[in-house]
């Protein structure tokens, strides 16, 4: 599908809510920047701005009922909702993404120009809030296979070359976030409201982490408090230490590439 030669990288901050992906992707792209590279950001999903948000993440926005963009009921639980077809709405946004010829460059005019792309989110968000979804194993491990296949190979989107798991207690994650929406002003979504799913995400992702140890890295952004009595945040490390632990799995990977 694609004949010219690669030459960036794509690179993923993934993990549950919470966890600072934005954040860091930031100070990636900075770092990389400042280390002489030519490097982009993305973020998945794309939602655009309200009332009528980017077309590619329609279905993503229905699907977790975002208020900010009108949608109140979706398609019912996000909990029942059928992870095939979540999946192939959360995929479409990434296929446009890649190929999109209205809005350019688009993913692989990036890389193919040698730049080093740093995503929050991707492909492995879908393994984390929809294999989730899943209870038996073995059918867990075919949708994973399955996803792997209709994004890299069926749509042919690029495939990362290193994801970041950055790996939080989903307790912390929820105060976390739901201080963050109450300062924007924002509802919580379908998947930031119901912590069932957050909790079964971060099994999933560790699973992946598991699967793939070749890509998948985790990094431990923050633990409990050792007192009840203590704020949420005390357990977190801070962005700068973060960061440099990023930044370590990072440079090794360009030194070796």
């Amino acid at each position: 599908m694609n004949v010219r030669q690669k030459r960036g990288n794509l690179l993923v901050l993934e993990g549950g809510d919470g966890t600072s992906k934005k954040t860091q992707t930031d100070l990636l792209v900075a770092r990389l920047k400042a280390e002489g590279h030519k490097a982009a950001e993305v973020d998945f999903p794309r939602y655009g701005n309200p009332p009528n948000g980017h077309p590619a993440s329609f279905f993503v926005r229905k699907y977790l009922q975002r208020q900010d963009f009108g949608f109140t009921k979706g398609y019912g639980p996000a909990l029942d909702t059928n992870p095939y077809a979540v999946s192939l709405a959360y995929a479409l946004d990434r296929f446009d993404a890649s190929f999109c010829h209205e809005e350019r460059p688009n993913l692989w005019d990036l890389l193919y120009d040698g730049y080093q792309i740093v995503s929050n989110r991707y492909t492995q968000s879908n393994i984390g809030y929809q294999a989730s979804k899943i209870e038996d194993p073995a059918e867990r491990r075919k949708f994973i296979e399955w996803l792997m296949d209709l994004e890299y190979r069926v749509l042919g989107i690029p495939q990362p070359v290193l994801v970041i798991l950055l790996d939080l207690d989903p307790a912390i994650a929820i105060e976390l976030k739901a201080r963050q929406r109450r300062e924007q002003g924002l509802a919580l979504d379908a998947h930031e409201s119901n912590s069932k799913i957050l909790y079964r995400a971060r099994e999933a992702y560790l699973e992946a982490a598991a699967m793939f140890p070749d890509t998948w890295t985790v990094i431990s952004v923050g633990t409990k408090p050792s007192s009840p009595n203590m704020d949420i945040l005390t357990g977190m490390h801070s962005r700068e230490v973060i960061h440099e632990m990023i930044w370590a799995k990072v440079k090794e990977f360009l030194r070796g590439a």
